[in-house]
């Protein structure tokens, strides 16, 4: 029995939580814009990519 597979395993990490959408209100109180929110850098973007993981906490431990 081969040890090798041809299917090499990427070291996991474990996916920082992002919530939202949250909404995002004008000086006046009316509905802006959706966001969403890293939970551990506190990263904020209007862009809902930010849902498959955060790109600042994905540059390494330290960056925030």
């Amino acid at each position: 029995m081969s040890t090798n597979d041809h299917c090499p395993r990427r070291a996991t990490r474990p996916v920082p939580p992002v919530s939202g959408p949250h909404a995002g209100y004008d000086r006046y109180g009316r509905l802006d814009h959706y966001y969403w929110r890293c939970e551990r850098c506190g990263l904020e973007a209007t862009d809902p990519t930010l849902e498959r993981g955060c790109p600042r906490c994905e540059e390494g431990p330290d960056a925030r």
